[in-house]
């Protein structure tokens, strides 16, 4: 079915269980609701979604820009495909367990903190932006080959777990620096991370094997891990904290780190040399082998003996 627009009012309940082609604008009123059974092809048109949206089943909608503030519920199974030509922002919740996927060219901002707990996927060449409390922390993961960008959020963003070979742009507010955090990290990125802000991996086990460039900290809670693998790489990291694992594989070339802190409990293991360029502050914590740690100035304290500082200059 082609149509030249598509308005539902405020008091109108649509369901769409055939492919519907819009000429012209779409407008889901505040008030309306829209079950979406099928597609929605609305290229180069603006979607105004103030309504209530449910997505059942693999939906794709095809629109050149998506906005509004309404709600939208992913069912279990389902799967939201945003494939979107221009840019826009929307400022409304997707609540479910079903996943969102984002595809096409443009950036999509959400500038809400979403509550759906499905898989979060930005396809190859598709931007997905955070802006002020704009948030994807309940996703279960992401699955990241464009780009996400939170250097428009008030403080940084969280994930679950990140995966896939995208960007992750931290901006590069020196004076506000927005930080990426993974509070349940597994598998495997090899991308990059880019940007001022530091990255803090809270819970799980992350392994990185792309070449990151990000300026600010890498924080390895207690409990958690960051494996380097393959090429994977965090040299402009100004420091590595260290109260949980840090691992360099032994399929890594070798990595160089601006500094590190082996703190209270933590560990590191080189399966490859680990080169750094600063400090390497070994603080009651671990290094393990095979491979070897060179560093210009050594710091190894306990909590018994104090400090000891070994210079080699």
């Amino acid at each position: 079915l082609t149509v030249a627009s598509l308005l539902n009012t405020g008091t109108g309940a649509m369901t769409l269980n055939g492919v519907l082609t819009s000429l012209g604008a779409v407008q889901n009123q505040a008030g309306g609701t829209i079950a979406l059974d099928a597609d929605l092809n609305a290229a180069g048109q603006t979607v105004t979604q103030d309504g209530q949206l449910t997505v059942t089943g693999q939906r794709t909608l095809t629109l050149g820009q998506f906005t509004g503030g309404g709600g939208v519920t992913l069912t279990e199974g389902g799967r939201l495909t945003i494939a979107q030509s221009g840019n826009s922002t929307f400022a409304g919740v997707m609540q479910g367990p079903g996943d969102f996927t984002r595809a096409g060219a443009g950036t999509l901002t959400l500038t809400a903190a979403q509550g759906f707990t499905g898989l979060a996927t930005v396809q190859p060449g598709a931007t997905l932006a955070l802006a002020g409390s704009g948030a994807i922390a309940t996703a279960s993961g992401l699955a990241l080959g464009g780009i996400f960008d939170i250097s428009a959020t008030s403080g940084g963003a969280s994930l679950r777990a990140l995966t896939g070979a995208g960007q992750v742009v931290l901006g590069n507010d020196a004076g506000t620096p927005r930080s990426l955090r993974l509070t349940a990290a597994e598998g495997s990125f090899g991308g990059q991370i880019t940007g001022a802000g530091g990255l803090f991996v809270d819970g799980g086990a992350a392994v990185f094997t792309g070449a990151s460039t990000y300026a600010g900290p890498t924080t390895i809670a207690t409990g958690a891990s960051l494996a380097l693998g393959g090429m994977g790489g965090i040299a402009g990291s100004s420091q590595v904290l260290v109260d949980g694992l840090f691992a360099v594989q032994g399929s890594s070339p070798g990595v160089n780190l601006q500094a590190l802190s082996v703190r209270s409990g933590g560990v590191a293991q080189a399966g490859a040399p680990v080169q750094v360029t600063g400090t390497l502050l070994v603080s009651a914590g671990t290094l393990n082998g095979p491979a070897t740690f060179t560093a210009p100035r050594y710091e190894l304290t306990n909590a018994r003996d104090g400090a000891v500082t070994v210079d080699l200059m």
